[in-house]
């Protein structure tokens, strides 16, 4: 892992001294939480293999829900490519953190706080029809 974060350090110097407090591992990237020199930054990047089963489990979910009849798919991106979607999220007007560096498979953009999604639904949360509502129309811009 420090071969990887001195990589890091290397392709963006903004972050001058990082230091580790905290990572975690999904089905598709292992992700690191870092003190930097421009605060707390987030630093994710691809498992192998990961794309593969994200994607097939996404696919089931769109196919139960419906949405796969209505055109809806998975795109998975490399990290310029999803740091370049999300400047264009910005671009609209969603409330997106932008990247502060990426590379081919690892992106570093600012920590936001606040309650994870799957324990706001968890509790049934008000207003969360609404958010998910605006957050599926707002995955439906597409790169141009």
């Amino acid at each position: 892992m420090e071969t990887f974060l001195q990589h890091v350090r290397a392709a963006a110097p903004q972050l001058g001294a990082v230091r580790v407090r905290g990572n975690g591992v999904g089905n598709l990237n292992e992700t690191l939480f870092l003190d930097s020199d421009v605060g707390a930054v987030v630093l994710r990047r691809r498992r192998p293999g990961g794309e593969q089963a994200v994607a097939g489990y996404i696919g089931g979910v769109l196919e139960a829900c419906g949405l796969a009849r209505h055109g809806a798919r998975v795109v998975l991106r490399t990290a310029p490519q999803e740091a370049a979607h999300i400047r264009l999220l910005a671009r609209h007007g969603v409330a997106v953190s932008p990247p502060l560096a990426h590379g081919e498979d690892w992106l570093v953009y600012p920590y936001v706080g606040g309650t994870p999604l799957d324990r706001l639904v968890a509790r049934g949360a008000p207003g969360l029809p609404t958010a998910t509502a605006h957050a599926l129309r707002s995955l439906a811009i597409q790169l141009e």
